[in-house]
């Protein structure tokens, strides 16, 4: 106990040494593959709860506020680890029912959808698991309505050319509902290493997603247009 309160006064008598001596145990967990606890913190810090209690006591605001940013990053990284390993063990058969499912839940909030029907629009390098889905849609007996194919998947610089024609011209309009599309649009960066105009990969799941559903319909949307296009 003696040594603990020694090394608090010599070590810990700054709240920002206490910040970097936080941000160094992340960065273990990380080189060592470990995963970060509040237990496996206090031993890395050397110091006990005892400690932690001691600062409650003498109102150390400061180096509690840097206890809580630790335990913040502790339940962030643990709740994206339990999503992972929640993700990871699902076959593609299981992943194609969560699949047509939601689907099915988004035509009751939409009816529309059962009567002008809804074709979904997939990255045709996984064929295998779009006839896995349309399998799905069979059994759920929603194939009358639901239908997924493979997409057209036109070269990315064709395909970013149109879209920004399309809204330069507002004959195509997102809807600000769509916030997590429209911030993956303001991340883009143009890639500096090529002579191509195209973006930095990364944080680009929904952009494509944009990009496949609007190929369908290019043609009727914009003019002088090559009825061939060269799979990227």
């Amino acid at each position: 106990m003696q040594e603990e309160k020694i090394k608090i006064r010599t070590i810990f008598n700054d709240a920002k040494v206490l910040r970097v001596a936080l941000e160094e145990y992340f960065k273990h967990c990380k080189q060592t593959e470990e995963v970060p606890t509040k237990i496996g913190m206090l031993v890395y810090l050397d110091i006990t709860e005892n400690t932690l209690y001691s600062w409650k006591q003498k109102k150390r605001n400061t180096f509690l506020q840097q206890i809580n940013w630790a335990y913040l990053q502790i339940r962030h990284i643990n709740d994206c680890l339990k999503i992972e390993n929640k993700l990871i063990r699902y076959d593609n058969k299981q992943l194609a029912i969560l699949v047509v499912e939601f689907y099915i839940k988004l035509a009751k909030e939409n009816n529309l959808l059962y009567e002008y029907g809804l074709t979904v629009y997939c990255d045709f390098s996984n064929y295998t698991f779009i006839e896995m889905l349309n399998d799905t849609a069979i059994k759920y007996q929603v194939n009358s309505w639901l239908y997924f194919k493979d997409c057209v998947k036109l070269r990315l610089e064709f395909r970013i050319g149109k879209n920004v024609a399309l809204m330069a011209s507002e004959r195509l309009n997102i809807s600000m509902n769509a916030q997590a599309l429209l911030d993956e649009f303001r991340l883009a960066v143009w890639d500096p290493k090529s002579i191509k105009q195209i973006p930095l990969a990364g944080n680009d799941h929904l952009r494509d997603a944009f990009d496949y559903a609007i190929e369908p319909y290019i043609r009727n949307l914009s003019a002088n247009i090559n009825p061939y296009f060269e799979r990227k």
